[in-house]
């Protein structure tokens, strides 16, 4: 994992439809914080 690093979710919801979400992760600790 680094700076920078994207991810991608997505979240089912009641009805069965999918809410996409994309993020970041802007620092990156090793052993202590995403």
């Amino acid at each position: 994992m680094r700076p920078g690093s994207i991810f991608r979710i997505d979240i089912a919801v009641t009805g069965g439809q999918a809410l996409p979400n994309v993020g970041c992760f802007p620092e990156v600790i090793p052993q202590e914080r995403l």
